[in-house]
């Protein structure tokens, strides 16, 4: 009996020392070299105020039951390892708002719907996220999902150990104390030392390095879109007040092309000057590019160079902009990196200056340097081929990586992904997680147009949708859908003849571009009746 006293009396000191925080993302977690590797350390493309390739593209209440104790003197030990753990004491815990995959996964374990839990925690554990590989080590302790796995569990712990994770260093050796078989305990030493080479962040990251090639490269030139054709193309306007200064530049947008054929939801990538960006944005919507099938889900890219005469100025100085890139970049600056990994898209680059599998090479540099962006501008190229090897199965890595780092467009494709398996509330997660990650105009667009028209109650919040879009309104490009969005805020919120309003303003924007109207006008109708839109979750206004 004194024994046991002891034990109790020594467990609840421990459990008395112990940080009972609930699960959390590695938002704060340093990078080798730069920053974070949550929400970048940088601009977000989309901010106009700033130079050409100085920017770099961006970004209920539940508790836990406590864990089940039969014999105190059994579990001693398994419960001083697992009260220390936030997957183990959520009780009143307020969850992660919505983010990325662990995230989700968090709130699966809240749900008790374990072991989908630890098959997502499994997954990001073997990507190499640090705050997965603890939690998954909580839950093969306790056989929570699965199997009970001791050596698997100390194994995962060995490896966010080695990642900087103070509470799976702490418990490190005490899940080590579990295992007394001697064999059992080298096999668990021995699968540490294996992971600790292979589960890092950086050695997986390491491990995906595309595969370079030079074969069949394209000249990249400032009309090449892959796989669409333009049929329609209007000349921009040269903004006369930098003709007249002589000033030369470029801006690069990209957009979403909906079946018609014009570009929408524009979203600013680069601009040497923000009347570029506006004379950019003005005439790409009245483009019309011809669609052989129908446009994979995906943004194209498009940039317009605005040079004066046969002048070669804009050229010499991006060459010279390049090779300042390119020097910082050897010396370790990893936003160097980024933007040479973009030049070609951004620039008008010949191949002779740099081709796509060196931007590439930059481009794998950035990502190693904790640049999430980086990470999911990989899985584009790798997926295309650009530079590389084609291969869907890294490519698919990349996207998975750049999600755990809730990276928007990775955020984007996993919702789209989820509502075609029909996980509607899996996806609205993800919509939600991309807009707070980000910060982009288009995010934020994409969030409010589904508060306001989303056909399930419980999610939609007007007044909400409507705060989101007047706080982009000087920043987001595509001003038609800006209205829209906002009529159907307004409209939601019973706010009619404003919504009207706003509607016809849209419509004349959209007519001004000779874009088609009809969907634009049957939500006209549908104000004017005075009922708000009720719109499945992968409806857009575009």
């Amino acid at each position: 009996m004194f024994l046991l006293g002891k034990i109790v009396e020594k467990l609840l000191s421990n459990l008395g020392q112990c940080d009972h925080r609930r699960m959390t993302s590695a938002d704060g977690k340093g990078a080798k070299g730069y920053g974070t590797r949550g929400p970048n350390p940088k601009p977000e493309r989309g901010n106009r105020s700033q130079p050409m390739l100085n920017r770099i593209i961006s970004r209920s209440r539940r508790s836990l039951p406590q864990p089940s104790i039969t014999s105190l003197s059994k579990h001693a030990v398994l419960v001083m390892l697992i009260g220390c753990l936030p997957v183990a004491d959520l009780q009143g815990a307020e969850l992660p708002s919505p983010g990325g995959p662990f995230e989700f996964a968090v709130r699966l374990y809240a749900d008790q719907e374990l072991e989908e839990a630890r098959g997502r925690f499994e997954h990001l554990a073997h990507l190499g996220f640090s705050e997965a590989q603890r939690n998954l080590a909580v839950m093969l302790v306790k056989g929570e999902g699965g199997d009970r796995n001791l050596p698997s569990a100390y194994a995962w712990l060995a490896v966010a150990a080695q990642q900087g994770d103070a509470q799976a260093k702490a418990l490190q050796p005490k899940a080590l104390a579990l295992i007394h078989d001697e064999d059992e305990r080298a096999s668990a030493l021995k699968l540490a030392e294996q992971w600790q080479q292979s589960y890092t962040l950086d050695a997986v990251m390491h491990a995906l390095e595309p595969e370079y090639s030079t074969a069949q490269e394209k000249p990249v030139t400032w009309e090449s879109l892959d796989g669409i054709k333009v049929v329609d193309r209007v000349q921009p306007v040269y903004p006369p007040r930098l003709a007249n200064r002589g000033i030369e530049g470029s801006a690069h947008l990209q957009f979403l092309l909906p079946d018609h054929g014009h570009p929408r939801d524009l979203r600013l990538i680069s601009s040497a000057h923000e009347d570029f960006t506006a004379a950019t944005a003005a005439v790409l919507p009245k483009w019309k590019f011809a669609l052989e099938s129908p446009p994979p889900a995906h943004l194209y890219e498009q940039r317009i160079n605005y040079t004066i005469g046969s002048s070669h100025k804009f050229e010499q100085a991006t060459q010279d902009r390049i090779e300042a890139l390119a020097s910082k970049a050897e010396s370790g600056d990893v936003a160097a990196m980024y933007q040479l990994g973009w030049a070609l898209e951004a620039l008008p680059v010949e191949d002779s200056t740099l081709t796509k599998a060196q931007s590439l090479r930059w481009l794998h540099a950035a990502a190693l340097g904790g640049l999430r962006d980086a990470a999911y501008d990989l899985n584009t190229r790798v997926r295309q081929g650009s530079g590389c090897v084609r291969d869907v199965e890294t490519a698919t890595r990349w996207k998975d990586l750049a999600a755990g780092l809730r990276q928007p467009d990775a955020l984007r494709s996993l919702a789209n992904e989820r509502l075609r398996a029909g996980n509607q509330y899996e996806a609205i997660y993800y919509i939600k997680g991309a807009a707070a990650s980000s910060g982009r105009p288009t995010d934020t667009a994409r969030l409010a147009w589904m508060l306001a028209t989303i056909d399930l109650d419980a999610e939609r919040q007007g007044q909400r949708a409507l705060d989101l879009m007047d706080s982009i309104k000087s920043t987001y490009l595509d001003q038609a859908a800006w209205h829209e969005i906002r009529a159907a805020a307004l409209a939601e919120t019973e706010q009619w003849k404003a919504a009207i309003q706003e509607q016809r303003r849209g419509i004349r924007l959209l007519q001004q571009s000779d874009i088609p109207t009809a969907d634009a006008k049957s939500r006209l109708d549908e104000y004017q009746a005075q009922r708000a839109l009720r719109l499945p979750l992968d409806s857009t206004p575009f």
